[in-house]
């Protein structure tokens, strides 16, 4: 078993368990959910992981903005960044207001295990920066949510990697009591 492939898969939902506790909705949009793919039917284009948009209190009025998401699984982000971003850039050109929201178990000193590229504001042939996810303002994402979910990287990547013997057991803060994940 791929244990890289089954992180990503977890990174996934972690990130979505993120936008909905966020008062996101949120539509599992990416190539592996794909049915057309199953049957080898039509275009094989990219497709972003995740949409995610707001209810608006009119929703006739104007349709809510739709947020592509892509999420990938990395256990040294920086490296990813010099080695995939032209790849990644490339597959993802049409989706201008895309945002790469990487996640990690060993994120730099003082960074989060949720970091993100927003494609808007990384100018052509310019290196890529990750920023936190709480502070991405369009996102409105909150610190104490994304740390939650960080508790969980945190305890579940190490025990997939066979170094949870070697990864000393935090206690979960006091006043994080449940972290929900629903589909």
């Amino acid at each position: 078993m791929d244990t890289n492939d089954l992180k990503g898969r977890i990174a996934e939902t972690l990130v979505e368990g993120i936008l909905r506790r966020a008062g996101y909705r949120v539509a599992l949009a990416g190539r592996e959910h794909r049915v057309r793919d199953l049957l080898k039917v039509g275009s094989d284009g990219f497709m972003p992981d995740l949409l995610a948009w707001r209810q608006t209190e009119d929703e006739r009025a104007a349709p809510p903005r739709l947020v592509p998401i892509e999420v990938k699984y990395r256990a040294d982000v920086g490296s990813a960044l010099r080695l995939e971003a032209f790849d990644l850039a490339k597959d993802a050109e049409q989706w201008h207001d895309l945002y790469f929201v990487f996640v990690t178990e060993h994120p730099e000193r003082g960074r989060s295990c949720f970091q993100v590229v927003d494609l808007s504001q990384c100018p052509a042939g310019t290196p890529w920066r990750t920023v936190d996810l709480h502070e991405v303002r369009d996102l409105d994402i909150y610190w104490h949510t994304v740390e939650e979910y960080e508790y969980l990287v945190k305890m579940i990547f190490p025990v997939l990697s066979g170094s949870a013997a070697r990864t000393p057991m935090r206690r979960l803060p006091a006043r994080i009591t449940a972290v929900r994940v629903s589909r």
